[in-house]
């Protein structure tokens, strides 16, 4: 028996006429900057709602992933309570710190930060319960003294950051921030086949 097969399939010639009909058309290059700067303008360009006007209507803001440098203008909005800056290239927050005092939760996992604010400006944050810090840079307990002025935190991560590779560091954490309920780790599950 001989097999022989069709040198162009038809949707092999369908690809190819299209690929060519996309060749006549010009592309766009687009400028991209490595890190970006949240300024306000970038802010209501990103997202239409986050206008400077409409800041005191604003509870949850989502910026995730976006390759943010700073915190720059995000403290114009005061009355944020849930903020997500996750896996981004922060490395301080000092500013966010300062003037989003209404802040109830704040995802703040896989950045670059390597030291937090004094506890003066925690001790302000009354209604701070939930704060994810995993997979930063932070190395040092003065960071946890600084955190323990956060009467009301809750729930911490601090997974994947340079403390937590020190030898008792969970004890340490614990026993400094009274308020704590819950110190996430990433737990590793093991998980066997039976055959």
């Amino acid at each position: 028996m001989n097999i022989q097969r069709d040198p162009s399939p038809p949707i092999a010639e369908s690809v190819l006429a299209s690929a060519k009909q996309n060749q006549n058309q010009p592309t766009i290059k687009i400028n991209e900057q490595f890190l970006q700067e949240p300024t306000l303008a970038f802010l209501e360009s990103y997202q239409n709602h986050l206008r400077p006007a409409l800041a005191s209507g604003i509870f949850v803001l989502s910026l995730s992933k976006l390759q943010l440098n700073s915190i720059g203008d995000i403290g114009q909005f005061k009355h944020i309570q849930i903020c997500d800056l996750s896996s981004n290239f922060i490395e301080t927050i000092d500013s966010l710190i300062i003037n989003c005092k209404q802040l109830i939760k704040l995802d703040l996992h896989s950045n670059r930060i390597n030291r937090l604010p004094d506890g003066k400006y925690w001790k302000e944050m009354l209604l701070l319960k939930v704060l994810y810090l995993h997979d930063n840079l932070l190395s040092s307990y003065d960071d946890v003294k600084s955190l323990a002025y956060a009467q009301n935190l809750e729930i911490l991560t601090l997974y994947d950051s340079p403390l937590s590779l020190k030898k008792n560091y969970r004890h340490h954490v614990v026993n400094s921030i009274w308020s704590l309920k819950k110190l996430l780790y990433l737990a590793k599950r093991l998980y066997f086949k039976k055959d």
